[in-house]
């Protein structure tokens, strides 16, 4: 479990990267990570999860402005990664 719990603390730093590709990188991850997170499971991962998830809910809502094309491709793709997220979750 601790492997899991470490991912998500990784995961989380990544998604506050600059480099709009970590970002997105680090949310397909987060993503896989929910996928496979049964053989992981116990009662202490819910806060690391809430925790994750509001981060991917700020970046998929994050407003445009300068590279603002660039906005947009991160918007539509952790709208995508949350949707799968909270199903998953």
């Amino acid at each position: 479990m601790t492997d899991y719990f470490r991912s998500l603390s990784t995961l989380s730093s990544l998604l506050e990267s600059e480099d709009q590709t970590v970002r997105i990188s680090s949310g397909e991850a987060a993503a896989l990570l929910f996928e496979t997170k049964n053989s992981f499971q116990s009662e202490n991962s819910n806060t690391n999860e809430e925790d994750l998830i509001e981060q991917l809910r700020r970046l998929a809502l994050e407003a445009g402005g300068k590279g603002q094309a660039n906005k947009k491709v991160q918007r539509s793709s952790f709208k995508e990664i949350l949707s799968i997220v909270e199903v998953l979750g």
